[in-house]
């Protein structure tokens, strides 16, 4: 059975092509959006696939859906320009479309790679719904942030490591992502009303390093995993300040 894959793109030369080197042999229809790069990402897309759509940047759930609307095949995987399709996400990609017939979903289990090691521990058991069914009812609400398929209809968990994903190059391009990620959640609660108080600062941090670095024991990650705990919880304790002082103005 095809499958289309859909990624959308923003100044991704660095990445996208190992992204679009793990699906060339996997599917015959590869969907990318672009929002005007700057740099040779379009060019890249090119040598892959001739469905690159170049549109002006409305948002990660709009870009997501016209790559949807531009999908022929029944069944669609999503994969972001960071990520990698896994020889072992091919084949249980392919066994899953083939053998369940009443699903119309599947959560795939993503690995993450930080300063150069697996975070097989803080960020384990990550699960993402990433192939779906192409059919009218499913679309990305309109969230600014880790926006979710929305489906109806049974789910399943596929087991083995289906996508690698490199977030971030370095702690340089951490750092831009935990500022622009801060400020979208806040924008957005603070649209929505949402209040933070004493107790959710004094809390956000301590509850995400404990969670993190202990109950799912972040340490046997070495000093990445220690790094990324560390941040993690920062990042927790930044974008509810930043809600605090956005919503005192």
């Amino acid at each position: 059975m095809n499958i289309s894959v859909i990624i959308i793109t923003y100044n991704s030369e660095e990445k996208i092509e190992k992204c679009l080197s793990s699906i060339k042999d996997f599917s015959d229809d590869i969907i990318v959006v672009d929002s005007f790069s700057k740099d040779s990402t379009v060019d890249i897309c090119k040598k892959y696939t001739n469905k690159v759509y170049v549109n002006e940047w409305k948002g990660y759930a709009e870009q997501k859906n016209i790559a949807i609307s531009k999908a022929k095949h029944e069944w669609i995987l999503w994969l972001d320009s960071d990520e990698e399709l896994t020889d072992i996400g091919k084949k249980e990609i392919k066994h899953a479309v083939n053998n369940y017939a009443g699903c119309v979903g599947f959560k795939l289990l993503r690995r993450t790679k930080f300063l150069d090691k697996w975070m097989d521990h803080c960020w384990s058991n990550d699960y993402v719904l990433r192939l779906f069914k192409n059919q009218e009812n499913i679309y990305f609400p309109d969230i600014p942030l880790h926006e979710e398929l929305h489906i109806q209809g049974e789910i399943k968990q596929l087991k083995g490591y289906s996508i690698n994903h490199y977030p971030y190059k370095d702690l340089n391009e951490y750092f831009s992502k935990f500022m622009k990620y801060s400020e979208i959640f806040a924008e957005y609660n603070v649209d929505k009303n949402k209040k933070v108080g004493l107790i959710k600062l004094l809390s956000a941090f301590p509850v995400t390093f404990i969670k993190l670095y202990i109950f799912k024991k972040g340490f046997l990650d070495g000093i990445q995993g220690f790094i990324l705990v560390f941040l993690s919880s920062a990042h927790n304790f930044v974008k509810y300040s930043r809600l605090w002082e956005k919503r005192k103005k």
